[in-house]
């Protein structure tokens, strides 16, 4: 998170899918998210919570497929 004090900006490049990452946080870890230590787990809600506080208007922008950060999230089979 140390990067995100450097470079809060960060939070709003989006990679070639439009996805932001809070888009990635939000969904959690990309392997093994239901097998997520309680460690893990928090440390993924802390990078969220990082990330809202940088730029609090990620929550509402959408990716190319129209989805949200909390889209991800729902459809996520962890829990953030």
């Amino acid at each position: 998170m140390l990067l995100l004090e450097d470079y809060p900006e960060g939070a709003l490049v989006a990679d070639a899918d439009g996805r932001l990452p809070m888009h990635w946080a939000a969904e959690g870890s990309p392997e093994n998210v239901g097998h997520m230590l309680k460690a893990d787990q928090e440390a993924m809600l802390e990078m969220v919570k990082a990330l809202h506080q940088a730029h609090p208007d990620a929550v509402r922008l959408q990716d190319h497929d129209g989805l949200l950060p909390l889209h991800c999230a729902a459809f996520s089979p962890g829990q953030v």
